[in-house]
């Protein structure tokens, strides 16, 4: 340890303090930064800052297991709350989806086949793009932070598609005052605006 120089030892100490906010890994580095520090100065005591380093390597060890456990443990909980809203929601984009097909397949009014075959495929895309957050969410290497990000993202999903499923009943009925070709202009123009708003 006499090789190692005191401004180096100084300078990472202080470095390594600066980042104890950053958790345990930072705190144990700090500590064993300490010790070299101890041990270098005061040789006589190498042994107990070995004997140091060797306890705060096991304590640290099973700090780490504790808190990944705990983790683990909020992580499944959080999973099991938000579950049911995914599986809710991915029913209900499916049978959205089927009814504007049904739609399309049903209409005589060539208007109405193009918007609801539009709402049919913002329905799929977001049933998908919810599954995507699902699996995502199932991953043991997603972490508590990552958790909260994909809920926001399904309320935001959630938000989207009532806006639009709303908006489009209610532009629906809007067709019983257009006939003929006015009708299929209006519908293509309200599709055009319906993607530019709701694009994915």
């Amino acid at each position: 340890m006499a090789g190692i120089s005191t401004k180096f030892v100084m300078e990472y100490l202080c470095q390594t303090a600066f980042d104890i906010r950053k958790g345990p890994l930072a705190q144990f580095t700090l500590f064993v930064v300490i010790l070299f520090a101890i041990s270098y100065c005061l040789p006589q005591l190498e042994s107990i800052a070995s004997i140091s380093i060797y306890f705060a390597s096991v304590f640290y060890g099973v700090h780490v297991i504790w808190e990944n456990g705990k983790e683990g443990i909020e992580k499944a909980a959080k999973i099991k709350e938000i579950e049911p809203n995914f599986v809710k929601f991915i029913a209900y984009m499916e049978d959205q989806r089927a009814f504007f097909q049904a739609d399309v397949q049903e209409s005589k009014a060539d208007a109405v086949r193009l918007c609801s075959s539009s709402v049919a495929v913002h329905c799929l895309a977001s049933k998908q793009k919810v599954e995507a957050l699902y699996s995502t969410a199932l991953v043991t290497s997603t972490s508590s932070d990552k958790l909260e990000k994909i809920e926001s993202d399904l309320k935001d999903q959630e938000t989207r598609m009532n806006v639009l499923i709303e908006a489009y009943s209610q532009y629906r009925v809007s067709f019983t005052n257009t006939i003929g070709r006015e009708r299929f202009e209006v519908a293509q123009r309200w599709v055009i605006g319906m993607n530019k708003i709701f694009s994915f």
